[in-house]
């Protein structure tokens, strides 16, 4: 029985000492480090810092909208219709999370890329290369590419919180003569409000701190770009 105690509190304070050192002590130091006021007032001192922010934002918003106008018709018609292989495609609108986005950036190089299949066909026809990832080509580039990533997330979420609204609301409106769209921003959509924020906010924050898509489309005036340059 004793023996049984000491191992019992042997194990927790291996556990308790290996989440301090592991997970703690490393987001202790980060956080301390990262609100040092020198180095605060040297990034928003920097335009180089301030433009990568900047960017880093406009990506996450833009991507956000994307993402949103993506994910709220699917989910909406998952919600309302049944069709054959229904199961099938919810499963399939789950694929994107399978790979990471900087997978779909280098398929995305191989199709639009200077030396892409688009400009090949383009040369073997006798037309000049065009540059489509060039000046904001990437920047538009790199928000598509996230949000074809990153939209099961509030897909999910708005599914989620479609398959919570009490049905007998919406018949209620039916029998009143609402039509679909009308039912849905009526009685639908305000009841989303916390679907689309939980899911919104996850899509925004992994957006604006995703690196491997800036990364490979050579995007370096963005936040994670400019720190994974500062650590290297």
């Amino acid at each position: 029985m004793i023996l049984r105690q000491l191992f019992r509190a042997l194990l927790a304070v291996l556990i308790a000492a290996f989440l301090f050192l592991f997970l703690l002590l490393p987001i202790y130091t980060v956080v301390a480090e990262g609100l040092n006021p020198s180095l605060i007032k040297e990034v928003f001192s920097n335009f180089i810092y301030l433009e990568g922010l900047a960017n880093s934002f406009r990506i996450a918003a833009v991507t956000t909208f994307m993402v949103f106008l993506i994910a709220l018709p699917m989910a909406f018609l998952y919600d309302a219709y049944e069709f054959p292989g229904k199961s099938l495609a919810h499963l399939a609108a789950m694929v994107p999370m399978i790979l990471p986005p900087f997978v779909g950036a280098l398929g995305f190089q191989q199709i639009l890329g200077h030396y892409g299949v688009i400009n090949t066909l383009l040369v073997s026809c006798g037309f000049a290369r065009v540059d489509f990832l060039g000046g904001n080509g990437r920047f538009w580039s790199i928000c598509f590419i996230e949000a074809l990533h990153l939209y099961p997330i509030l897909y999910l979420n708005l599914v989620s919180s479609l398959g919570n609204i009490d049905p007998s609301l919406r018949e209620a409106a039916r029998n009143l003569g609402a039509g679909v769209w009308r039912r849905f921003f009526r009685i639908s959509l305000p009841l989303l409000k916390s679907g689309i924020l939980a899911g919104g906010s996850i899509v925004l924050i992994w957006s604006f701190t995703e690196l491997g898509t800036p990364l490979m489309f050579g995007y370096s005036r963005v936040t994670p770009v400019q720190i994974l340059n500062g650590l290297t």
